[in-house]
């Protein structure tokens, strides 16, 4: 085994810079819109308190038990903490996992007073969504999936038997020759 050692600087310019992306909250929006996932690693405390309209808490100490799941979904993924620091270190989990992730700068720290930022009182607002709403939208969706889901049953069979058909001409061919 061979060890070496080398200084901050030098780690930083090698290993650090070249390895992590890092995404700006203007260019959020639109990447939120593209299928982006966006992950807040603060605990739930710091989450309930104000996040990111769309985002998901998954605490830190809690990553690394999801990062299978999260390559399994194929979505890049945005970090997101207190002050991006944090977000490096979940960044090489990560990438680690193979999921492709950047890094929102300088974290949560810079947007105390955007817009977007979603607060306890707007969660409250959310919430008052009727119970009602929500199971009929479920529904909607539910049948939209199932729609698609007979069309690739169907289409599944129709392949299943033309498959049968071959591999009966194939036998036959087979016992000929013998």
């Amino acid at each position: 085994m061979l060890l070496s050692r080398i200084d901050k600087e030098h780690f930083i310019k090698l290993i650090k810079t070249p390895a992590l992306k890092y995404i700006e909250y203007a260019e959020l929006a639109d990447e939120q819109n593209k299928g982006v996932v966006v992950l807040d690693i603060r605990d739930a405390s710091d989450y309930n308190k104000g996040h990111i309209a769309g985002s998901q808490n998954m605490p830190f100490f809690s990553l690394r038990l999801h990062g299978k799941e999260l390559k399994a979904q194929d979505k890049k993924v945005v970090v997101v903490c207190k002050d991006g620091a944090l977000s490096e270190a979940a960044a090489f989990v990560l990438l680690k996992n193979r999921v492709e992730v950047k890094i929102l700068i300088k974290g949560m720290q810079d947007l105390v007073d955007v817009s977007e930022v979603v607060d306890t009182q707007e969660l409250a607002a959310v919430k008052e969504e009727s119970a009602e709403e929500l199971l009929q939208k479920e529904n909607v969706s539910l049948k939209a999936e199932i729609v698609q889901l007979n069309d690739a049953l169907i289409n599944l069979a129709k392949q299943n038997r033309m498959l049968i058909k071959q591999t009966d001409k194939l036998k036959s061919v087979l016992d000929r020759k013998m």
